[in-house]
């Protein structure tokens, strides 16, 4: 049994326990805030010698302000025990992550770098960690490294305490009675496989050691396996003081000198070692930051690629945004495959801009458009800058005309990098960079993107709204009508148009999306001028783009490659490689936010953060996360209270699924596995149907199936022949009825209605819930089946509303909200309504809230009372859900910052 409290710290639950105690989640109650809570074991705190040199070397600790680093919030003492308050951090520990295998390469020298640099700081003040392994380093859901335990063993100027201590020799932490530790006479301290030969031996260590132990931690993040391995502790200890480590698993796309480094901090005589972890900081910032090893930062030669101006090389040492080179280049270097080019990250904040997006390289190479939210706090708008500079600069007139605080979503360069065209609104622009209004061209209803042609023509693909099915077509870039140039197959959509060169046509991507096909390979055509047909070019997962003299680029499943390919015969001729694993794809549709210049320069952004899940308290306390390490973005917890229904997400390919967790018991059951989208689970009211939304006919529509995935979904509401796409949303408290939200062509959005019978299955038709010209949707049954709260935006914006239920019931629909709401939801006894505030974020230090109003009286539901925050978080609200008995929300929390974005040059084979 743990204590109920320590101090001001209420403890809520047991986070972990190892050689050197027991680790506790704890709320401060004065900051109210969650902490970590370390009870020291009680010999350790039984000793006064060893207990005053622990709050000595803790003092030395709480020195250590480093943002790789867990921190110490200081000692504790209760019932005789000593606590250390320590820094809680949520993520997964490196351990967690290797389970799954090694990491890739450009990853794990980032999170190797990040724990170099905490080593190095600890050093400097003369703390020695001596048991640093994957458990003991945490990674946030942000990619920050946390190296904990720091230093609680020793400083390197302690004194030798009397302590002897014995443990079971299959402790993976390991004391066992030797000589001559510095720190516990005739103790080895550390864990096996990851301790150095003198710490084996039970010989004196110092800084070294950590350097051992450091070099075992990269080892095995890039091969997925210790360098040490053994079946027992006596194996692995054998197998530190006499074996190599295998170098053959080292991928060979490591860097050469990562190699070495690698061999030079695994050194069993630390005479040999490396003697310094800043030594290893500097080669892996090399390594991160692309430059090759042991060469010069020269520009090519002539030929040999496009010139990178010195503002770029010194972009990385100035930390001003651009964040570095690609591992292992060298400029000018001979041809190698595959390629290494030059890796830039590109900031998507800074002092004119905040949360930027999907950047569009222009055609000469030497600038991205990209769109972002103004440092003003206006609504937001396209952005210019290049390349080779740190500043980025509004492009006027680019803001969406319906004021929505949306950008445009589709915008693309002229072939002389001069304007940028864009659609907005149904409508086609184009604004030129050195100034002016922005000029209209044509409509272009349901655009999907657009190409601007070196003959004075843009070239638009489009779909047909409800008749789902797509076209291309062509305008001129001063204005007129648009003519068709291709019209896709019925139920057909064209995407991803891109130029061939020199004004011969354009290729263009068509995916397969037939409700049978459970595999979305798409097709890839070329049109050329003159040509009374499109020509298949092949099968592709993504749209591509031809860059001279002869390279097809494309995305597949989030990975660049680069094929050698053939115009004149439209064919690969070679096998692809890998340009980088990092862009963002959406496997679904083939959607990529790659973009390619003339001269072979890419610009993309990397996959969304991953999202967390966690309880809060029903007084808006943060309490612990829900343990899934799932990328989830709808949650709805069944009406037992014992398990949630969840979209669970792929990062990498696009693909949603709907899961069950237990939440009494660690249970996870997948309900769906198809490739395309479901999500959006709904529980009937006896939980034995989970009603969710599924793309399996070309677009979302309700389907349900059994919590324990036995049986075959069924389907329940599609609105057939509207050109709708619909969700399921709320079941009344009867069980007689689904809610559901839906888009309804040429009508909006509007919320349905649907009758169940006794088992859970529709019975037709549905009515519509209210008749508004106003889009309205995310409809919620309360509690008593009286009131619906949903969204509408009749004032311009979305808000939360209640009205009667049904419609025929007295009284009007009431505001809720103030200044934006979404996400309703009822508590279970009906006497408060949560939502997420959803007023437009600022630029810096935002922070996004869960909002309560008290209903109790009946008197709130005419005149309510002024929402109150209840959760501050400053991460966005995905999504939450209330417990049965209302003292819990469960909360989906996503990264508000936006994920990367990169430009990568000279990235072809030459």
């Amino acid at each position: 049994m743990h204590p109920a409290a320590i101090g001001p710290f209420k403890i809520e639950r047991e986070l972990g326990r190892g050689g050197m105690g027991v680790v506790y989640l704890a709320i401060d109650t004065r900051l109210d805030r969650q902490v970590a809570i370390k009870a020291l074991p009680a010999d350790l705190a039984a000793d006064p010698d060893r207990l005053a040199r622990f709050q000595r070397e803790a003092k030395v600790l709480a020195s250590l302000n480093h943002p790789n680093i867990g921190g110490i919030h200081g000692l504790e003492s209760a019932d005789g025990h000593q606590y250390l308050v320590l820094e809680f951090i949520e993520g997964e520990t490196l351990a967690d992550r290797l389970a799954s295998g090694p990491i890739p390469v450009e990853e794990a020298l980032t999170i190797a770098k990040q724990i170099a640099e905490a080593l190095e700081t600890a050093h400097e003040k003369a703390v020695i960690h001596r048991d640093l392994k994957p458990g003991n380093v945490m990674v946030t859901p942000d990619g920050v490294v946390k190296v904990l335990d720091f230093g609680l063993a020793r400083t390197a100027e302690g004194a030798p305490s009397s302590i002897n201590a014995t443990v079971k020799p299959d402790s993976p932490t390991v004391p066992v009675p030797v000589r001559h530790s510095p720190t516990i006479p005739g103790a080895i301290m550390g864990t096996a496989g990851y301790m150095s030969p003198e710490q084996a031996r039970g010989k004196p260590v110092d800084k070294r050691s950590d350097i051992f132990s450091f070099g075992c931690v990269l080892y095995e993040m890039l091969t997925g396996a210790g360098p040490f391995p053994g079946e027992t502790v006596t194996d692995s200890l054998g197998a530190i003081l006499h074996r190599e480590p295998n170098w053959s698993l080292i991928p060979p796309t490591a860097p050469p000198r990562v190699r070495e480094l690698l061999t030079h901090c695994l050194a069993k005589d630390r005479k040999e070692r490396l003697h310094d972890i800043g030594d290893a900081r500097l080669e892996l910032a090399r390594a991160v930051s692309g430059r090759e090893w042991n060469s010069t930062l020269s520009v090519p030669a002539a030929g040999s690629g496009r010139r990178v101006p010195l503002l770029i090389c010194l972009a990385g040492a100035a930390g001003l945004g651009v964040a570095g080179w690609f591992a292992g280049s060298r400029l000018g270097a001979a041809p190698v495959a595959p390629p290494r080019g030059i890796k830039l990250e590109l900031p998507t904040k800074g002092l004119a801009f905040g949360q930027a997006a999907w950047p569009v390289i222009s055609p000469d190479g030497q600038r991205v458009v990209f769109s972002a939210q103004p440092a003003t706090g206006d609504s937001r708008c396209l952005f210019v800058r290049d390349i080779d500079s740190f500043d980025a600069r509004p492009i006027p007139d680019t803001g969406t005309a319906s004021g929505n605080g949306y950008a445009v979503d589709t915008y693309f360069w002229s072939p002389d990098s001069r304007s940028i065209g864009f659609v907005d609104d149904g409508k086609l622009f184009s604004v030129e960079l050195a100034g002016g209004a922005r000029r209209l061209i044509a409509a272009a209803q349901y655009c999907q993107g657009a190409v601007w042609a070196h003959d004075g023509t843009i070239v638009v693909n489009t779909f047909g709204g409800g008749e789902l099915s797509g076209q291309i077509e062509r305008v001129r870039a001063e204005g007129g009508t648009l003519e068709t140039l291709v019209k896709a197959e019925p139920k057909q959509l064209l995407s991803g148009l891109t130029l061939l060169p020199d004004g011969q046509g354009f290729l263009y991507f068509t995916g397969n999306f037939e409700p049978e096909k459970t595999v979305r390979m798409g097709r890839l055509m070329a049109w050329k001028t003159g040509s009374p047909k499109p020509t298949l070019v092949c099968e592709l997962s993504s749209q591509a783009w031809y860059v001279k003299p002869g390279w097809l680029i494309y995305v597949s499943d989030g990975t660049i490659k680069a094929a050698p390919f053939d115009l004149a015969s439209l064919k690969m001729t070679g096998e692809a490689v890998t340009v980088a694993d990092d862009a963002w794809f959406f496997k679904p549709t083939g959607s990529t936010s790659l973009s390619v210049s003339t001269d072979g320069t890419m610009a993309y952004s990397c996959p969304t953060r991953k999202s967390r899940t966690v309880w809060f308290g029903a007084d808006g306390t943060r309490q612990e996360p829900f343990p899934t390490q799932a990328n989830l973005s709808s949650v709805e917890i069944a009406p037992s209270g014992s398990s949630i229904a969840a979209t669970v997400n792929d990062v990498r390919t696009g693909n949603s699924d709907v899961w069950v967790y237990g939440i009494t018991r660690p249970t996870a059951t997948r309900l769906t596995t198809d490739p395309r989208f479901e999500g959006h689970p709904v529980w009937s009211r006896d939980g034995s149907i989970i009603y969710f939304s599924a793309d399996w006919k070309d677009y979302p529509a309700v389907y349900s199936i059994r919590p324990d995935g036995s049986g075959q979904a069924q389907s329940v509401y599609d609105g057939a022949g509207t050109g709708s796409l619909w969700w399921s949303r709320s079941i009344a408290p009867d069980g007689k009825t689904l809610m559901v939200s839906g888009w309804v062509d040429k009508l909006g959005s509007e919320l349905r209605v649907l009758p169940l019978d006794s088992a859970g299955a529709p019975v037709p038709p549905a009515a519509a819930f209210r008749s508004s010209p106003a889009n309205e949707a995310e409809g919620r049954f309360s509690p008593d089946g009286k009131w619906v709260a949903y969204t509408c935006d009749e004032s311009g914006r979305g808000e939360i509303y209640i009205a009667p239920y049904p419609q025929s019931a007295a009284g009007p629909k009431v505001q809720i909200s103030s200044g934006g709401g979404s996400a309703s939801r009822w508590s279970p006894s009906g006497d408060k309504l949560y939502y997420v505030d959803s007023a437009p974020r600022q630029v810096e230090g935002s922070t996004r809230k869960l909002m309560v109003v008290d209903l109790a009286t009946p008197a709130a539901f005419a005149s309510p009372p002024a929402p109150k925050v209840l959760i501050e978080v400053s991460e966005d609200i995905l999504d939450y859900d209330v417990t049965p008995d209302g003292k819990r929300i469960l909360v989906v929390l996503m990264p508000s910052d936006q994920p990367p974005m990169r430009v990568i040059v000279n990235g072809l084979p030459r």
